[in-house]
């Protein structure tokens, strides 16, 4: 599996541990690979991709109150679910870039979520 990982155009590395049913994926910056194509490049190998911890820089924005990581030079964007402290850290800075940790629930019928559950926050 990790060899059809690699093989996505942004991927500079990927760590296949079969034995802990882990893949861990470092993307070149600036990339445009989306979380769905991983899933679904995991799948094909004969996979089912579970709850993934993603660590990504994005733009935030508020859309009708809800926020929005966004990801820069690609189509990805997830809404946050965040602590109320983390939410209002998150909304004043809206429109900087952070860097922001969470967990993204397991593909449902092979649609993957776009809700990121965020543990950690760090920039503006």
């Amino acid at each position: 599996m990790s060899v059809a990982v690699k093989k996505l155009d942004g991927v500079e590395t990927a760590d296949v541990s079969l034995n802990e049913g882990r893949v861990t994926v470092r993307f070149a910056r600036g990339n445009g690979v989306t979380i769905h194509q991983l899933r679904r490049t995991i799948r094909n190998q004969g996979f089912s991709p579970r709850e993934a911890t993603l660590t990504l820089s994005a733009v935030i924005e508020t859309r009708d109150g809800i926020l929005i990581a966004v990801i820069p030079g690609s189509e990805a964007a997830y809404t946050l679910i965040a602590e109320d402290e983390v939410r209002a850290r998150l909304a004043r800075g809206a429109g900087a870039t952070f860097i922001v940790q969470g967990r993204l629930e397991a593909d449902q019928d092979g649609v993957t979520p776009n809700r990121l559950a965020v543990t950690a926050v760090d920039g503006a």
